[in-house]
């Protein structure tokens, strides 16, 4: 599930250096190695029968298959990693298999605890004229280890936010391919797992410390043996641990080494945060969040009988409509801290810093009771004990994290940075640490220590205790924070049609400033203000002092006149020309978190019950005439777009400023929206029901696409519609499939659930501030409903016509600022965002505003938006196509993966129904009385 510390008793044999959890002896004798040769013997032949299961019970492993159950000590388990160097080479690689994973706590535990996480592929799939499909951000996967299967070289990154359980999937993967080794000898990968925070040494080449990393191990054959066999799979955790002062150099090396001194058939798998690994140019898969499922199947597995009861509790704090909280639950890592107050009946009102701080103490205050230190000065004063560990370990990390250069650290480190009258000494304070799993020990050859803290995010904790305590002493610490963020500040750089912005500077500190805030206590609004602070001397970083009170938030109620004033400054900066795309984009993102000033939750009486509810910003669209669809003189006009009839006059209506929001939706999720069939139309109940011909026209549509692009010439509509090579990619495999193959993939990526929006667990997607996406027609209009009967007042979808009226003003302009295109008015594939942006970030002042002359929002670029018409030929047009009818509902308005031409005001396409995308929306309109 989240990750989590094992138990390392380590018995140690003789004098020797560790190897993973087990003591690699010297001195062995013949005996040893006879016993061990045994040993190893019957743990295999009860493991290779399939149904056989491992678990620890009482102290000890156990293997139960069906001849009888196998109990292997602890004990059993320290002789046998120390004959690892020594016993027949034969052997070597089952007995690595089994010290370093499958009889290993680390790795065991997660056959029976690990939840599978979902996850996306993206940067793959592109329809037909320009638009994506479902999976253009990924192609889904319900368990990220699966993500493998769809990846040619069997390269790849685990993407995701600290916490997010990435390391946990790359030690279950170890685990399945450790198991499947002892199984099947010949047939399966040797797991590899390294941690890159290790990589340290400038001059050294990423290949060299995989041999050096592999020399270790105490396998037979030599790593340049093993690699040129194509029988290892290499797992790389933690890119962004790797030293910070030059860490793009030690991407570029893993780059070399993954693309060229790696023969293919061997596998690589790291894992990063987001915005560290892009440029090793290898397939990502991002880790979602948890949903409620399997939250709820954390909860059973932990608590077993009990698990009933907790959850109830626990959902019913899901239901009180705190995002805060949920944006916790949704997170593996604090998932399970929450679930530990929740088995102690503690309450879960707390903030990410207040668990990790729970995580220290609790843990610490458990080792001193068991009375392993030495020093038994503690029994006096065990507070006083428990707070100099954990000042230590916070002096520690503070100052690995401003040297920038490692993630580990030996003794001196912490000498160094005791006090004099320190109550513990270095070596006790070590012992300590160690023993309560905040950080971890590793021994080398040579009989050296060094130490890592358990989790890369309880390092950030610690240092975020420093952080606080030196800005309460009055330091300046703007250089933990300062980035740039005006357009002057950046070298301008032309990209490639298609490719991403470059991810935004960052100094490393982003996690331990927003967890100081919300450690800071009574100091809080004074830190907060620090980072936001704007002038020479110190700078400033309004995102992170967004995100920052967002945590504070969480605990200091008092803030609120801080955060409406930071709310306004943010809105101004996602909107200042002045400023990067990358620092607008980033201002939004913390809006979002911080609450958008636009998007206040009301309650409302329905029914006899409160409900909360957001009434959008709606925009006036007077009555009278506007001109209506595009001239056939227009070059980037269709032939759908024609008609006779271009001068319409229209009833006056509202129509909301923005896209429906994550923010806005998300209440309808919470109010059972997906479960109340009253909002349903009849077809949008069968849709509901999720039967596997749920999405059979949207799966029709995706092959008839196939068949037009292989019919007309993907090089043609390629270079028609200015895709992307990674797009024209796409679209050679998958035409390149034969049809039941084609068909096959189509079913699987339409596969979602049937309770909430497509990409509802997406990290990239569901910022409150995002407009809502992955949802289809019959979604859109069931949200409309809901919000009529909870408001009292009338909302739908727009008509065609209003929808263009509301866009581009009475004129007919081609855009809603006028009639050239610019990339700077609006979020398209020009801009170079590749994602759903937050709402508004196009209304800059002066000469860029992307707005419409009736003062909407995003009207060009973002999201598709979902209309009320069917597609149907226009008045006296003159096109003649098979697709119009009531098949299809039209979408207006282009997304961030169109190109120019999609994104005017007269552009129109169409959808099923029953067809939900990434890059696909709505907007309300509210008719006039």
């Amino acid at each position: 599930m989240a990750d989590s510390p094992g138990d390392h008793n380590t018995v140690t044999i003789g004098a020797g250096a560790q190897v993973g959890s087990v003591a690699v002896g010297r001195n062995i004798t013949v005996a040893d190695l006879t016993r061990a040769e045994a040993l190893l013997s019957e743990i295999l032949n009860a493991l290779r029968d399939l149904s056989a299961r491992v678990y620890t019970e009482s102290g000890a492993h156990v293997i139960d298959a069906p001849a009888g159950k196998r109990r292997v000590t602890r004990d059993e388990v320290a002789l046998l990693g120390g004959v690892l160097g020594q016993i027949h080479s034969d052997q070597r690689e089952a007995l690595y298999l089994l010290t370093h994973f499958v009889l290993d706590d680390k790795y065991l535990r997660w056959d029976r605890e690990y939840v599978r996480l979902k996850g996306t592929m993206p940067g793959t799939p592109l329809r037909y004229t320009d638009r994506e499909t479902i999976s253009a951000a990924g192609i889904i996967v319900q368990d990220v280890r699966e993500a493998l299967d769809y990846t040619e070289r069997k390269r790849l990154v685990i993407l995701g936010n600290p916490g997010a359980g990435k390391t946990v999937t790359l030690e279950r993967l170890a685990y399945d391919l450790a198991l499947r080794g002892l199984r099947d000898p010949h047939g399966a990968k040797i797991p590899v797992r390294v941690d890159l925070v290790k990589f340290e040494q400038d001059h050294q080449s990423a290949a060299a410390f995989i041999e050096d990393e592999w020399k270790q191990l105490g396998l037979h054959d030599t790593y340049g043996e093993a690699i040129n066999r194509r029988r290892v799979c290499f797992l790389l955790d933690g890119v962004n641990e790797m030293p910070s002062d030059d860490r793009g150099a030690r991407v570029e090396k893993w780059k070399h080494w993954v693309e060229r001194d790696l023969p293919d058939g061997n596998w690589a798998v790291f894992t990063s945060r987001f915005g560290y690994a892009d440029a090793l140019r290898v397939p990502q898969v991002i880790v979602q969040n948890l949903d409620r499922a399997r939250m709820r199947e954390y909860f059973t597995l932990r608590f077993a009988e009990h698990a009933d009861a907790l959850w109830d509790g626990f959902e019913k704090r899901l239901r009180a409509g705190d995002d805060r909280f949920e944006n916790l639950a949704q997170n593996p890592l604090f998932l399970s801290l929450l679930a530990d107050r929740c088995g102690q009946g503690k309450s879960v009102n707390v903030s990410r810093a207040q668990l990790l701080d729970d995580l220290a103490q609790e843990r610490l205050a458990h080792e001193l009771t068991l009375g392993r230190v030495s020093n038994n000065a503690w029994l006096n004063a065990p507070k006083k004990f428990q707070d100099a560990v954990i000042d230590a370990l916070a002096h520690a990390a503070f100052t690995l994290r401003a040297q920038g250069r490692s993630k580990t650290f030996n003794r001196a480190l912490l000498e160094q940075t005791l006090p004099r009258n320190a109550p513990l000494s270095a070596d006790e304070i070590l012992q300590l640490a160690a023993q309560a799993d905040l950080v971890q020990e590793t021994t080398a050859s040579d009989g050296s220590k060094t130490y890592k803290f358990w989790h890369h995010l309880l390092q950030e904790y610690f240092a975020a205790r420093q952080v606080a305590a030196q800005f309460r002493a009055g330091k300046n610490l703007s250089a933990y924070w300062r980035v740039p963020w005006r357009v002057w500040q950046f070298i301008p750089k032309r990209l490639a049609h298609g490719a991403p912005l470059d991810a935004p500077p960052l100094t490393g500190w982003e996690e331990s400033v927003v967890l100081a805030a919300g450690l800071a206590g009574k100091d809080a609004a004074r830190f907060v203000s620090a980072v936001r602070a704007d002038n020479l001397l110190r700078g400033d970083n309004l995102p992170l002092a967004g995100r920052a009170l967002a945590e504070a938030l969480m605990e200091h109620a008092d803030l609120e006149s801080l955060a409406q004033t930071l709310r306004a400054e943010l809105l101004k900066r996602q909107r200042d020309k002045g400023a990067h795309l990358n620092a607008r984009l980033s201002a939004g993102r913390a809006l979002g978190e911080l609450g958008h000033p636009e998007f206040i939750a009301q309650d409302f009486s329905c029914e006899g019950r409160v409900v909360r509810a957001i009434v959008p910003p709606l925009e006036r669209v007077p009555a009278g005439e506007f001109i209506f669809g595009s001239d056939p003189r227009d070059k980037d006009a269709t032939s759908d777009e024609f008609t006779t009839e271009r001068r319409i006059t229209l009833p006056a209506f509202e129509i909301g400023r923005y896209p429906v929001t994550n923010a806005e939706y998300a209440l309808f999720i919470q109010d059972g929206g997906y479960h109340d069939e009253r909002w349903w139309s009849d077809a949008g109940k069968l849709w509901k029901q999720g039967k596997p011909d749920a999405h059979d026209r949207a799966i029709e549509d995706y092959l008839k696409q196939r068949e037009i692009v292989r019919k007309q010439g993907l090089a043609q509509i390629a270079k028609a519609y200015n895709w992307p090579d990674y797009r024209t990619r796409y679209w050679r495999e998958l035409i390149a499939m034969d049809d039941e193959a084609a068909k096959r993939r189509a079913a699987q990526i339409f596969e979602r659930p049937f309770d909430r929006p497509g990409f509802w667990e997406d990290p990239e997607k569901n910022n409150p501030a995002q407009p809502v996406v992955g949802v289809n027609w019959y979604e859109a209009e069931a949200y409309c409903n809901w919000l009529s009967a909870v408001t009292g007042r009338a909302f739908r979808l727009a008509h065609e016509q209003e929808w263009e009226k509301a866009a581009r003003g009475t004129n007919g302009q081609f855009y809603p600022w006028g009639n050239t295109f610019d990339r700077a008015r609006c979020n398209s594939i020009e801009s170079h965002i590749l994602n759903t942006s937050p709402v508004g970030m196009f209304a800059a002042m002066q000469s860029i505003a992307g707005i419409s002359p009736f003062h909407g929002h995003d009207f060009s670029g973002n999201v598709w938006e979902w209309t009320n018409d069917w597609y149907q030929v226009y008045a006296g047009g003159n096109a003649v196509s098979d697709d119009f009818g009531e098949k299809y509902r039209v979408v207006r308005g282009g997304s961030f993966y169109n190109a120019r031409r999609e994104l005017r005001c007269g552009w129109r396409f169409r959808y099923t129904p029953d067809n939900w995308v990434v890059n696909g929306g709505f907007r309300l309109l509210s008719p006039g009385s």
